[in-house]
């Protein structure tokens, strides 16, 4: 404990955790809004308020104990559920900042290098729109990189704590205990050999920790509908039909593995090139540049490549600019494998075998069920060690002939287009996050005052549409059903012939941004004189301005063939919580009275 304090590095990790917790503060919406998941996570909130302890939603997969607690404790306090959800994604972003940027110093990057790293990783696109929404990822990858710093400085009784933490978030928290078993099973190993070395029965300590932790949680965790679907489908992995799907999921999860392990790789490389320059090809040869080339191109096809086969949970990927950082990051990291590769650390390495196994096992392709697999590549290979890297007879400073201002001038290229790119995706992902609050906000008042139905708002986010139409699946067509998402069946929105849909109107300064902030309009519903008005308001976007958004519908007659219809007659309007005092009834009550 007195050692951690001392760490010269401390403040300056902590005040970076602060700032890029901020910098999540910042890019959220004015109010709470669902944009997919977070709305299993925000009734689990609620139920773990008017219950007393832990309590998962019958249809949420993960336990989220941990974050369910701290939101209700924080809405015990204050009675404002906006500082409660948006305060845990504000802590959620500084430990996972001061998780990865401690781990990446401590590993040889340097407080610099660490914090710089960090600060890349973290605001990616996948990275950041997780970041920014309620549930219980962002807790967890905090959870994540304060183990493996933890893990790394072997500081077994915090990591334990910590796991605990983790692992009440999300139950694939269970392949962390990799790492203290690694660590005590490596020093048996040497001791067989003969050499004297303390045994870390802290480590074993950590894992029996660990494991204890487990079955309490499964033991008191009530069990629900989703977790008997996904790991019943676990144990049906061997059936013939379902092999093609995991071998797939195993294999993309193989190739971002080494994705991050490269790009660990070259970020040791261009801390060598910052300090004290670094030849760019080390023993260069006609085999090694060859080499070199054809992983650079294999790189950028395989990133390229996996765009198309990821199912991705935001819309950057549709930016124009996506396709060429794809290929450059993708590049960097055949790069970094071929020229500057180093030997990994084993620990970090078993860990990211369990999650690929998890991974492989359950079967999903969304974009950030891979994050983790990313991570335990990047950290197995910033932990390792330097493969061919030369050194001086004092082992301190690589001997390199290329220049210290040449170096750097390729480092702040790399890293001067890659963060153009995040901040590209960060005023996106800001504006988009805006758009579902006005959406949410005009939707809803127009369906307490009656004009619009609940199965016609199939234009709104997946978190919307669950939040009004999930218990009418459950108690119906969902009754049993492994589809968790089945409920989208219900929506009847704008088809390019009748239906509802919104429309807006950016300001005219956004103009030159139509790239970076798409309107989302429908040209075809713009363009039909019959269109009535149900509803508009105006709402902030982006910090600084404001935008008008319209809810039009065009009739029709007919049945659609294609959804499923709604007995109203047996339908029970659950409104979504528009301000701290609605989310006081929600959070006590589970439910407060308007009217359709």
């Amino acid at each position: 404990m007195t050692q951690f304090f001392r760490d010269s590095d401390l403040a300056g990790r902590f005040l970076g955790a602060v700032l890029f917790g901020l910098l999540i503060w910042l890019a959220l919406p004015h109010v709470i809004v669902v944009l997919d998941d977070d709305f299993w996570y925000l009734r689990s909130a609620g139920e773990t308020f008017r219950r007393g302890r832990p309590w998962t939603d019958p249809w949420q997969a993960p336990w989220a104990a941990t974050s369910s607690c701290l939101v209700a404790l924080v809405f015990a306090v204050t009675s404002s559920m906006k500082l409660a959800v948006h305060g845990l994604l504000f802590l959620s972003a500084g430990m996972v900042f001061f998780g990865l940027s401690s781990f990446a110093g401590r590993s040889g990057l340097g407080a610099r290098g660490g914090s710089l790293v960090a600060l890349l990783v973290l605001s990616g696109p996948t990275a950041l729109f997780m970041l920014m929404m309620f549930t219980s990822v962002p807790f967890y990858w905090g959870c994540l990189w304060l183990a493996a710093w933890l893990a790394l400085t072997k500081r077994w009784g915090w990591f334990a704590i910590v796991f605990c933490l983790g692992l009440g978030a999300r139950q694939s928290a269970l392949t962390w205990l990799a790492l203290p078993g690694w660590a005590f099973l490596s020093a048996l190993i040497i001791r067989s050999r003969g050499e004297r070395v303390v045994l870390p029965w802290k480590a074993i300590f950590a894992v029996v920790t660990g494991l204890l932790m487990l079955v309490i949680l499964k033991a008191t965790m009530n069990p629900n509908h989703a977790q008997e679907v996904i790991f019943g489908a676990m144990g049906e992995t061997i059936k013939a039909g379902r092999i093609p799907l995991h071998a797939n999921v195993l294999a993309i999860g193989t190739l971002v593995v080494f994705g991050g392990y490269g790009l660990g790789c070259l970020a040791h490389a261009m801390t060598r090139w910052w300090r004290s320059g670094g030849s760019p090809f080390p023993g260069t040869g006609w085999l090694r540049l060859l080499s070199a080339l054809l992983a650079v191109g294999c790189g950028a096809w395989v990133a390229l490549w996996l765009m198309k086969q990821l199912t991705w949970s935001h819309g950057c990927y549709l930016d124009k600019w996506a396709p060429l950082i794809a290929l450059l990051t993708g590049g960097l990291a055949g790069a970094g494998l071929v020229l500057w590769p180093r030997r990994p650390s084993w620990g970090f390495a078993l860990a990211t075998l369990g999650a690929l196994l998890l991974a492989g096992l359950y079967g999903g392709l969304f974009d950030y069920y891979f994050a983790d697999l990313f991570f335990w590549g990047l950290a197995a290979s910033l932990a390792g060690g330097d493969q061919r890297l030369s050194r001086d007879p004092a082992g301190t400073t690589p001997v390199s002939p290329f220049p210290t201002v040449a170096a750097r001038s390729v480092v702040l290229i790399v890293v001067l287009i890659l963060a153009a790119w995040n901040f590209r995706c960060y005023c996106r992902h800001k504006y988009e996050s805006d758009r579902v609050a006005a959406c949410i906000q005009l939707t809803e008042g127009a369906l307490r005052k009656g004009v619009l139905k609940p199965h016609e708002i199939g234009f709104a986010s997946f978190g919307y549409l669950g939040w009004h139409l999930e218990d009418y699946y459950i108690t119906h067509d969902g009754l049993g059903s492994a589809d968790l998402g089945g409920f989208m069946a219900y929506r009847d929105d704008w088809n390019g012939v009748r239906g509802t849909s919104t429309l807006s109107e950016n300001p005219k300064s956004f103009r030159a941004f139509r790239d970076w902030f798409p309107s989302h309009n429908n040209k075809a519903l713009k363009a039909r004189t019959d269109a009535l008005l149900l509803a508009e308001i105006e709402a902030p976007i982006l910090w600084f301005w404001k935008a008008k958004f319209f809810l039009k519908r065009v009739p029709g007659e007919g049945v659609r063939l294609d959804r499923k219809p709604i007995d109203y007659d047996d339908f029970q309007f659950h409104p979504f919580p528009l301000n701290d005092l609605e989310w006081s009834q929600f959070m006590n009550f589970g439910n407060f009275e308007t009217s359709l």
